[in-house]
């Protein structure tokens, strides 16, 4: 159960702002489906946190054109925030898709329409449809699929200092320095969301250490096109090629940062992948890069924990007993990265099972539709 006044204030503005988008969307010549999972379950606590895509207030909803039938995603917000969220979003796939020095095209689906009405934008894209979601394919396409995602995000390097003039006020180019302003914040704000958790706030210690004293080795690496939130949610596959979702996410960093993002994730859904990966980089390249790996992984697990710890306040009931096991569970990931060993299958499939009995249906079904698990 979520904590009544955010979860109330989330569903008053969505119920308010979906009876406008069915309004505009009918006026541009779209149907919006009744049922909108994606506004469900979870999606609230993500409203006013930066870094997640949720500073600002929108809505990600799926619909028809009404002259073809065939299925859209639509963008959608009044916020001022999350307008300049969306318009932001625009603009770094239209950089992206410029980008002269991208070895390997970056996939997206198709612009639809970019509209603006009633004080309200509305950006439509393809919906690219999957046969067989990623996490339903065979073990070695998985892998494959994973990899050839991961490396048409390294074709593009930003090199010459024409590169980084054309890409750094559209997209952002972070350097260890910016990582570590960064993990200095999360654990500044972690620690005084929750100043009694010693293990958590030891861990957290021991992580800003070990970015510290490598910092060389992440700013090795920098100056790729990477894509923060690089999972099967912001991914679909379609005739054996990746498209990306989420260009809100895509800016130039250090390389790892996608990889890091995508071993995190698969840690919970598929620890082979997780493995294979892992042992990819550490057998076919140096062993600085596969150092520079393990840093980023570390910081993207910070920013998980980050997340997780100031969403605290927000819930309660279930929610909140999943959102401390979650919290507990993710030290134990990052203590496990720090440590360089793998978490235990038993204590992932534990986890795992108590997550699935705190979740309410509404996130269940998010989660499916996210996933494309059916």
């Amino acid at each position: 159960m979520a904590n009544k006044n955010e979860q109330q204030a989330w569903d008053e503005y969505k119920n308010r702002e979906l009876k406008k988008a069915r309004r505009l969307a009918e006026h541009f010549g779209y149907h919006l489906d009744e049922a909108q999972v994606h506004t469900g379950g979870e999606r609230y606590l993500m409203t006013g946190i930066q870094d997640v895509g949720g500073g600002g207030k929108k809505l990600v909803l799926i619909g028809t054109n009404i002259n073809d039938g065939k299925k859209v995603v639509i963008k959608y917000s009044s916020d001022q925030n999350g307008i300049k969220e969306i318009e932001q979003e625009r603009r770094a796939r239209e950089t992206v898709a410029k980008i002269p020095f991208s070895y390997i095209p970056l996939l997206a689906p198709a612009e639809i329409a970019f509209q603006k009405k009633d004080g309200a934008v509305f950006f439509v894209t393809e919906y690219i449809s999957e046969k067989t979601p990623l996490l339903k394919q065979p073990i070695q396409k998985q892998f494959r699929i994973a990899l050839d995602g991961l490396k048409m995000q390294e074709g593009s390097h930003a090199i010459a200092h024409s590169h980084t003039k054309h890409i750094e006020k559209t997209l952002g180019l972070l350097s260890a320095n910016d990582y570590i302003r960064s993990m200095d914040n999360y654990i500044y704000e972690i620690e005084r969301f929750a100043p009694d958790n010693r293990s958590l706030v030891s861990t957290l210690a021991e992580a800003m250490r070990f970015f510290h004293e490598n910092k060389e080795d992440v700013d090795r690496y920098c100056g790729f096109l990477t894509h923060a939130d690089f999972a099967p949610h912001n991914l679909r596959i379609k005739d054996d090629h990746v498209y990306l979702l989420d260009f809100a996410s895509v800016h130039f960093g250090n390389k790892y940062e996608s990889w890091a993002r995508l071993l995190n994730y698969m840690v919970l859904y598929n620890q082979e992948i997780e493995q294979a990966l892992t042992q990819y980089v550490k057998i076919n390249r140096s062993k600085e890069e596969y150092l520079s790996l393990r840093l980023m992984r570390v910081y993207k697990l910070v920013f998980l924990l980050h997340y997780y710890v100031i969403s605290l306040h927000k819930t309660s009931g279930n929610l909140q007993l999943l959102t401390r096991e979650r919290i507990s569970f993710w030290t134990q990931v990052l203590n496990s990265v720090l440590q360089e060993k793998e978490i235990p299958s038993k204590k992932v499939d534990d986890f795992k099972k108590r997550r699935d009995s705190l979740r309410s249906s509404a996130e269940i079904a998010r989660q499916k539709e996210l996933h494309q698990l059916f």
